[in-house]
């Protein structure tokens, strides 16, 4: 059984796309909307998919992001990142292509598509 972790800041659409992944077998799905707490809630269940919602404001953004997906890797290097993004982030991309995450995915798809994107992550 796989495990999913949601990190983002709107908890409504977290609790419809964990909807969206129990259609999933074999899919167990936690969200966390407190970034400051994330790092205690993967060290207990130690996912093996992170999805995290960059957030538009500096303190939650892409650096904290990937200091985060440095962690979970540091930990586990089989955990795969995927990067929730509003629109085109140049810097998501550049940490993609340097392997750093394992996804980016953007906010205008439907939830069920985003589900699936991050299944097949």
């Amino acid at each position: 059984m796989q495990s999913v972790i949601l990190l983002m800041q709107e908890q409504m659409e977290a609790q419809s796309l964990m909807a969206e992944l129990r259609y999933f077998s074999n899919i167990r799905a936690a969200s966390v909307v407190d970034y400051e707490k994330f790092s205690n809630t993967y060290r207990y269940t130690n996912a093996d998919i992170v999805m995290m919602e960059i957030s538009e404001d500096n303190e939650y953004g892409i650096g904290f992001c990937l200091q985060l997906a440095s962690q979970m890797r540091a930990r586990k290097p089989e955990c795969k990142v995927v990067l929730l993004c509003s629109g085109f982030n140049e810097e998501a991309e550049k940490a993609k292509s340097e392997g750093l995450v394992k996804e980016i995915v953007y906010r205008e798809i439907e939830l069920k598509d985003l589900a699936a994107a991050i299944i097949q992550s």
